[in-house]
């Protein structure tokens, strides 16, 4: 087994922010903690249906893109990393949305790819 990288864990009491966006017609509002520098730490996705499966996944989206932010991945670099639908078109998943908004947070809403 190998080790895992360092995780940066976040203060018990820091600033946060709710943002809402929209994927496939569907409402998503998407919690984010920040580091006191500022930069995300931490996720949290709800959609419009507690329990479904897609609540599910984005439980499981909030904790691996969490995991990822706190282990030193920036958003843009998770952003990047992401599929579209087409070279200059949207996003293809929920997943994709959220790590988008995070990049557009830590870039001061600068974030110039097309969603």
């Amino acid at each position: 087994m190998s080790e895992s990288p360092h995780r940066q864990r976040l203060p018990n009491r820091r600033q946060s922010e709710t943002v809402s966006l929209e994927f496939e017609n569907q409402k998503f509002d998407i919690g984010i903690g920040f580091f006191p520098n500022g930069q995300p730490g931490e996720v949290f996705a709800r959609g419009q249906k507690p329990g479904s499966q897609m609540d599910t996944l984005l439980d499981d989206v909030g904790t691996v893109v969490s995991v990822a932010l706190q282990s030193g991945v920036s958003p843009l670099a998770l952003s990047k990393s992401l599929g579209r639908a087409g070279p200059d078109g949207p996003r293809s998943s929920i997943l994709g949305c959220i790590v988008d908004a995070l990049a557009d947070l830590e870039s001061g809403g600068a974030h110039d790819e097309p969603r």
